[in-house]
């Protein structure tokens, strides 16, 4: 019952004010707030910072009465939490990186004169909005050229803050070119030879002042098509055939009018 009224009192002194949400900014620093009002006879035993990421997680800062640990090797020399200002728990990182994205739990211990322990956590986001970078065309298959008649796709793929937006464009760049899809992806069910050409795509999101960024143009060429190719190889040999046929058929013409 002791260790549950010491819990309400000392939530009455939690600073629960900071916002839940912290922008960070891609090589700057931040301080995630964590604070509590002191309390006689009350003795902080124990601070403990983690973190969830997207693919992990792991306790970032331990402190206790033997000083305070960096246990996370990504993290050591860039996080600090204050040492004289008593209630002050923030966590400091410096040179922010973006693999630091995820969300922070603030971890307090405490210890009463009557022996009596109390915890108490709070957990803050960080995120860092990053620029769409510079995208690159990936194509659904291997080389550029395609003969009349086949299907293929072009992919613009950069990366950054969602959400990204895509469009692209045939013709070269700097100079005038054909607005053809907003979509990531540029894809073409029957290719025909008015289709060569170079093409290239814009991306950009909401972060830095939604400067567009442009990937380097590619060469799609389309070549026309033998009429024995579009025929299918079972129909190979009597188009052979046919042809042979109508050539003899021919130059024997020819050979009796030269007769006459």
């Amino acid at each position: 019952m002791g260790v549950l009224v010491r819990a309400i009192v000392l939530m009455t002194f939690l600073d629960l004010t900071g916002p839940s949400e912290i922008k960070g900014v891609w090589k700057g620093s931040t301080t995630l707030p964590c604070a509590y009002l002191p309390v006689e006879d009350v003795v902080q035993q124990t601070l403990r910072w983690t973190v969830v990421h997207d693919q992990s997680s792991g306790t970032v800062f331990w402190r206790d009465v033997s000083g305070d640990h960096v246990l996370l090797s990504e993290y050591r020399d860039r996080v600090s939490v204050p040492k004289d200002a008593p209630g002050n728990v923030s966590l400091h990182i410096l040179n922010l990186e973006i693999s630091d994205r995820g969300t922070y739990t603030c971890q307090v211990t405490w210890r009463a004169s009557n022996n009596t322990r109390a915890s108490m956590t709070w957990a803050r986001l960080l995120y860092l909005p990053v620029a769409a970078t510079k995208p690159v065309v990936r194509a659904s298959e291997p080389g550029l050229t395609f003969p009349a008649g086949a299907s293929t796709s072009l992919t613009c793929v950069a990366s950054g803050s969602p959400p990204i937006s895509y469009r692209w464009f045939w013709g070269a760049p700097g100079g005038k070119a054909l607005l053809l899809s907003s979509q990531a992806e540029l894809a073409w069910d029957s290719l025909q030879p008015s289709d060569t050409g170079e093409y290239y795509c814009e991306a950009e999101n909401r972060v830095g002042a939604g400067a567009v960024q442009r990937s380097d143009a590619v060469e799609l060429t389309v070549r026309g098509e033998c009429p024995e190719l579009l025929l299918g190889a079972e129909h190979a040999e009597s188009f052979h055939t046919r042809v042979e046929q109508l050539w003899t058929r021919d130059r024997d013409f020819i050979l009796s009018m030269r007769n006459i």
